[in-house]
């Protein structure tokens, strides 16, 4: 049951780009990126600097 949750999850994260850059880092896998991204949303929005 769980391994489904993560292939159907795999399914729906591997469709945006934000996926792919989270799982270029070393560790992070299609279920962690899908948690990330639910709590970020959109990464580009993330650009500026803070000071």
């Amino acid at each position: 049951m769980i391994k489904d949750l993560d292939k159907s999850i795999e399914k729906v994260v591997k469709v945006t780009d934000d996926e792919q850059i989270l799982r270029s880092i070393s560790g992070i896998g299609p279920v962690y990126a899908a948690g990330i991204l639910a709590e970020i949303g959109q990464i580009d929005r993330l650009t500026t600097k803070l000071n």
